[in-house]
């Protein structure tokens, strides 16, 4: 993470345009330095670097990094509101910045918090975060804690339950029924 947010202020700075943009290259002995917003094969850079900015603002909750993200989108999004055909990383990095990421946190053995992982990604949960608390042990039973901002939903201790979670803290087609929440510090 640390070298995610290194490289993440390197590239802020090296193509960093004044109204908060991002130029295609670094190179400031260019006549003209080109700024595409559009995405071809591969996603323009700015919407690239805005995806980067705005998951390390959802990792690490710092506003520098949420920052960032909200300059560089600024400068995306008329284009990406004109034609977000034409621009779809910079409308995931606008929906990543500004709805819901859940935060899964999976404790309990290894392989089966693996097989848990899998099936979320299988599922396409693109704004679920998967993470595995550093004081995790093999010993605990298995389960995940879903949390949005600071509210946390109670723990799961079946997939189904865990892919319930996800549908509702992430507002995505799922069961009817919400699973009671609880504040992320536990209480």
């Amino acid at each position: 993470l640390a070298q995610a947010r290194s490289l993440a202020a390197l590239v802020a700075e090296r193509f960093a345009a004044d109204d908060g943009g991002l130029y295609d290259s670094t190179a400031p002995d260019l006549v003209y330095r080109t700024r595409e917003t559009a995405d071809g094969p591969t996603p323009s850079g700015a919407a690239a670097a805005a995806h980067a900015f705005a998951r390390l603002a959802q990792m690490t909750g710092d506003a520098t990094d949420r920052e960032r993200a909200a300059r560089v989108l600024a400068t995306l999004s008329p284009a990406v509101a004109d034609s977000p055909a034409d621009h779809p990383w910079g409308a995931v990095a606008v929906d990543l910045l500004v709805g819901p990421v859940a935060r899964v946190e999976l404790r309990g053995p290894v392989a089966a918090a693996r097989r848990w992982a899998a099936a979320i990604r299988a599922r396409s949960f693109p704004f679920a975060m998967l993470v595995r608390p550093a004081a995790a042990t093999e010993d605990e039973p298995l389960q995940a804690t879903v949390c949005v901002d600071a509210t946390c939903l109670e723990p799961a201790t079946t997939l189904d339950d865990l892919l319930a979670r996800l549908s509702t803290a992430l507002r995505t087609p799922g069961p009817t029924s919400a699973p009671a929440s609880r504040p992320a510090d536990g209480r």
